[in-house]
């Protein structure tokens, strides 16, 4: 049970609400070890029944290897790229996140990464995540997405950015895998388990399920997030009702637990006016009113008479391609 717990002790810190009579730090400090023991125990014991002489756990490549594997395989893929307008912005933004996660300061705390679709959104918050856990020490990167869809299209992208590495790379985890080569790999059922990976693509559901759950099954992975860089993917779509206790833990896990968090949206949400997240400091990788040109993709044109569903269909039908809300 020792070993698993060696292994993520580093990353966490006593937090003030420990000592100040903070209901939810201390909460939270008691899940961090409760997930701990969980997944030590579970380690053990199946260590003991397939008499192995120590647990099974997943290879270590470290942050700095994972970083600079993606770069390359970036370089690589993009180097041949024709020099259109768009691939130039996507250019823009990969470099800007890789300079936002290098000069940042602070270990922790909250990136906005705001882009249009087609900037190169996927690849640049992967990069910001990566060379910001390579600068200040921190373990494994998760990327969360709201849709499974988008989870396996995500996460098919960073598989191939990881090939020359193997198969054991990225860890994809969520409840519509229907690949075999996929659902059917032992190190990913394994790893699933307890996230034990350095670079994990889930759902949203999955991430804030261990994180507020009280089963132990969900709950194993939870101390796998300490000293990690979250990205949160379309982070609009994140349920409102539930915003205040996702809020309050994403700021348990950044004030003390050495979590970094990255919102990748084109709409940027104003978590700011929640009081969950008062005071709460951030950095945007773009402004967050940028909209280049060349992404324009939609005009809008806003009506303020009425009109009938006849006129609108007389309308819409001389169009050759239109979406009508």
């Amino acid at each position: 049970m020792g070993i698993s717990l060696r292994q993520e002790a580093a990353a966490v810190t006593l937090p003030p609400g420990i000592v100040d009579g903070s209901v939810f730090g201390f909460e939270m400090f008691t899940r961090m070890c409760h997930s701990a023991l969980v997944d030590a125990d579970s380690l053990d014991t199946s260590c003991h029944f397939e008499r192995l002489s120590e647990p099974r756990l997943a290879p270590v490549r470290g942050m700095v290897t994972l970083a600079d594997t993606f770069w390359s395989a970036y370089e690589r893929k993009y180097e041949q790229a024709e020099p259109t307008s768009l691939n130039q912005l996507r250019s823009e933004l990969y470099a800007r996140a890789l300079d936002q996660a290098r000069c940042s300061q602070s270990t922790t705390g909250i990136f906005r990464l705001p882009a249009q679709t087609g900037m190169g959104k996927t690849m640049a918050a992967a990069a910001c995540a990566l060379e910001h856990a390579r600068t200040h020490g921190q373990r494994r990167v998760i990327v969360a997405v709201p849709y499974t869809s988008i989870t396996t299209q995500n996460a098919a992208q960073y598989r191939t950015m990881y090939a020359e590495l193997g198969d054991d790379v990225v860890l994809e985890h969520h409840s519509a895998i229907y690949e075999d080569n996929i659902a059917d790999d032992r190190w990913r059922r394994l790893s699933a388990s307890n996230w034990d990976a350095e670079f994990i693509v889930t759902t949203t559901v999955q991430l804030f399920d261990s994180l507020l759950s009280n089963r132990p099954s969900k709950t194993r992975k939870l101390h796998r997030i300490a000293s990690s860089v979250i990205v949160i993917d379309e982070v609009q779509a994140l349920p409102r009702e539930a915003l205040p206790a996702i809020l309050r833990v994403l700021r348990e896990l950044t004030e003390h637990f050495g979590v970094t968090v990255v919102l990748a949206s084109a709409t940027q949400p104003s978590f700011w006016k929640y009081p969950e997240w008062e005071g709460v400091e951030f950095t945007d990788i773009s402004p967050i009113d940028y909209v280049p040109q060349q992404s324009v993709r939609v005009k809008y044109e806003m009506r303020n008479y009425t009109q009938t569903w006849g006129e609108i269909a007389d309308e819409l039908v001389d169009l050759p391609q239109v979406l009508s809300i």
